[in-house]
Order: C-alpha cells, then sequence, then structure tokens
C-alpha cells in the first residue's frame, strides 16, 4: 500500500494515480505503507 498526501491509504500506486486523474487533486506519494 502507498500514504497519499491527502492521508488516505491507496493499495497502490496505480490507484492512487487513478484517484488523481479522477479528482484533479495533485496528490503525492507521502510514503510506502498505510497512513
Amino acid at each position: 500500500p502507498v500514504c497519499g498526501t491527502d492521508m488516505i491509504t491507496y493499495p497502490n500506486e496505480c490507484t492512487l494515480c487513478m484517484k488523481i486523474r479522477e479528482s484533479g487533486q495533485n496528490i503525492k506519494i507521502l510514503r510506502r505503507g498505510p497512513c
């Protein structure tokens, strides 16, 4: 899992990328592992 700067835990980077595209937010990977 990866932790985004929106403080949501995503299963993987791909899921985070899809969320960024859908929402238009500039979310980065804060760290690897759950938030």
